[in-house]
């Protein structure tokens, strides 16, 4: 009984490898992707090679409001903000997204921080150089105290077919290959 359930198996291995070496010679050495089709591809998916719109704040986020109403007290009487988040970051008291940079973001859009609805909301609301009132952050079962000043706003911009060339030409080659194995399905059947 054994001794059968392995000449099946092996039959079904090699049948396996003989399906996968048929698809290598018919569909995947024969598989030609075209500078026109890749071209024309990106052309009609251009709306998928928008980067959108980011911006790059600096903030201070504390966990007691206290200490955030503080904070935006210094600032209003005229604290200098990018101190006050450097000073803040080097002695571990600020929590948010700029930390360990000098409370500064890398670039992020309106889809980054999933889970900090309102800190983005009012980042991309914010004109640059504005600084925010106090932002309340829920986040899990903790409630963030955010204050942020809008540094840069970075335009969403269309990809330039070279930077996406590559990746499109993968996606036409295994269209391609989809429509070859199509046909010799077809072939197969009839």
């Amino acid at each position: 009984r054994t001794l059968r359930a392995i000449r099946i198996a092996r039959e079904i291995f090699k049948d396996k490898l003989m399906v996968e070496e048929l698809v290598k010679r018919e569909v995947d050495d024969k598989v030609v992707v075209t500078d026109d089709q890749v071209k024309k591809y990106y052309d009609e998916h251009k709306a998928d090679y928008v980067e959108p719109e980011k911006v790059v704040v600096t903030e201070i986020t504390v966990k007691d409001e206290e200490k955030a109403k503080e904070i935006l007290d210094k600032i209003k009487a005229g604290a200098d903000f990018t101190e006050l988040a450097k000073e803040m970051d080097a002695k571990g008291e600020s929590f948010g997204p700029g930390q360990g940079n000098e409370g500064k973001t890398r670039p992020f859009s309106r889809d980054s921080f999933s889970s900090a609805k309102e800190f983005v909301e009012a980042a991309f609301n914010l004109k640059v150089g504005q600084i925010s009132d106090i932002i309340k952050q829920p986040l899990g079962d903790n409630v963030f105290y955010m204050i942020v000043r809008l540094d840069k706003r970075i335009p969403s911009r269309q990809k330039e077919f070279s930077e996406v060339e590559s990746k499109i030409r993968r996606i036409v080659e295994k269209r391609n290959k989809k429509d070859m194995m199509d046909k010799l399905s077809l072939i197969h059947i009839s």
